[in-house]
């Protein structure tokens, strides 16, 4: 496993070389990790009180191929899953004269399989601003929250995190008021109150930061606090050492932040899970390092990227991957892949750490390494290379992927990926029995 994990580091280091790279702005957008192509923007069209509308979108149709590991035994067909399934992504901002906006992420997607078409509304905000002093932006929306490549411990708010693959469609964002007041360009103040998913004022989730550039070193601290819980305390930085860029970010989470469980033996029947709060609090630590590369004389064109990953929390696999079932103490819901929740009384702890939003991919063991590569250009001018890896160094267990992305002039988009799931039995990118997973993508955006 070692040996897997170093190989997959030495080999991306070894394609590398060349030059520095521009650091990246600072209070710049959300950046992905397989970086799709942009959807392209039309025309405004302003009417004559002065304001502008900018409708945008994209179609994008997806097919999933699973290959499970009894496959490679029986060669059985029934062991190849497959998945098709439509995207449909509209976006509406309007701006006015005095730079107020409204803006809409709209989402519709159709699954063949199960012949459902499902409605979202991704984001939906309006952003204004007192004087320049005061910004403003009221609404659902996804916040810029940590600098971490891929992991970002100290962002307690967005509702979807990065994967390696990125999902077609736009990203979910999370209710609530942000706040922003800049002061001169190496200062920033923000302050953002979350009110999803609570009918009072005691459901309220508040998280504030401070921003500051002092020299080379370009640091935030934050605070994230709700009733009865004592605040989650946050720090990240990132600097340029000679021709690399440095990130790193931290969060400390209160006791009582999580549930952990708590099995009562039973005489007769199964033995009960019910929840217990951690009683101490836990730290989460993420350190990046990465840079671009002149690359067959194209400066920038290559990207290498490694981080680190520390969670407290992990728990080694060895509960999740129980298929041991167990009653729950109170009925508890999960959604399994479809439009409607299902009420399980019993159950394994896997079920019940996923009911809780306690399972989450690529944060279930305690130590992780990771590596990203991306070539721009790769053998045709719109075309780019990316080879992605995830080690979990807790139960030994990886998933690899590669994608090649291709877009034409005319926002035709094309996209191959496949993962790889390798390391140990059971582990964390093992358990679903799945080898190999791939992904066709075709898409216009307009």
């Amino acid at each position: 496993m070692k040996k897997a994990l170093w190989g997959f580091l030495a080999v991306l280091g070894s394609l590398v070389y060349g030059d520095p790279f521009a650091t990246d702005n600072l209070f710049g957008e959300m950046e992905s990790v397989v970086v799709e192509m942009p959807i392209s923007e039309t025309s405004l069209t302003e009417d004559t009180a002065g304001v502008s509308f900018s409708p945008s979108g994209s179609l994008t149709s997806q097919l999933f191929h699973g290959v499970n590991r009894d496959y490679f035994k029986a060669k059985n067909w029934q062991d190849i899953s497959q998945r098709h399934q439509s995207v449909g992504e509209l976006l509406l901002d309007v701006r006015t004269g005095d730079d107020s906006k409204a803006f809409a992420a709209l989402e519709g997607v159709y699954r063949a399989d199960n012949q459902l078409t499902s409605g979202y509304v991704r984001e939906l905000f309006v952003d204004f601003h007192l004087k320049r002093r005061l910004y403003v932006r009221a609404g659902k929306q996804v916040l810029q929250w940590g600098r971490g490549h891929f992991w970002h411990p100290s962002d307690l708010i967005n509702v979807e995190q990065k994967d390696l693959i990125e999902r077609a469609g736009a990203r979910e964002g999370t209710n609530g008021l942000r706040l922003h007041a800049p002061f001169g360009a190496k200062t920033n103040f923000y302050a953002f109150f979350d009110n999803r998913g609570g009918d009072s004022l005691q459901d309220l989730r508040s998280s504030f930061k401070a921003e500051f550039i002092l020299g080379p070193v370009e640091t935030a601290f934050s605070l994230w606090k709700k009733s009865a819980l004592h605040p989650a305390y946050a720090w990240d930085a990132s600097t340029r050492l000679g021709n690399w860029d440095f990130t790193a970010e931290a969060v400390f989470l209160p006791k009582n932040f999580v549930k952990n469980w708590e099995i009562a033996p039973q005489k007769q029947g199964l033995d009960s899970l019910y929840a217990k709060a951690s009683a101490t609090g836990a730290p989460r630590v993420a350190i990046s390092a990465g840079r671009s590369f002149r690359f067959l004389e194209v400066p920038d064109r290559l990207r290498l990227q490694y981080e680190f990953y520390y969670n407290s929390l992990g728990n080694h696999g060895k509960d999740y991957k129980s298929a041991q079932i167990y009653a729950y103490s109170s009925p508890t819901s999960i959604n399994m892949g479809t439009n409607q929740d299902v009420v399980l009384n019993q159950g394994t702890i896997s079920m019940w750490l996923a009911s809780q939003g306690q399972i989450q991919a690529y944060s279930l063991g305690k130590y992780y390494a990771a590596g990203f590569l991306s070539i721009d250009k790769f053998l045709l001018s719109d075309m780019t290379l990316a080879l992605n890896g995830v080690v979990n160094l807790s139960d030994q267990s990886y998933v690899f992927t590669g994608s090649l992305s291709y877009r034409t002039m005319h926002n035709l988009s094309l996209q191959a990926a496949i993962l790889a799931f390798g390391g140990k039995p059971q582990g964390e990118f093992t358990i679903s029995g799945q080898k190999i997973q791939s992904q066709l993508s075709a898409g216009i955006s307009f």
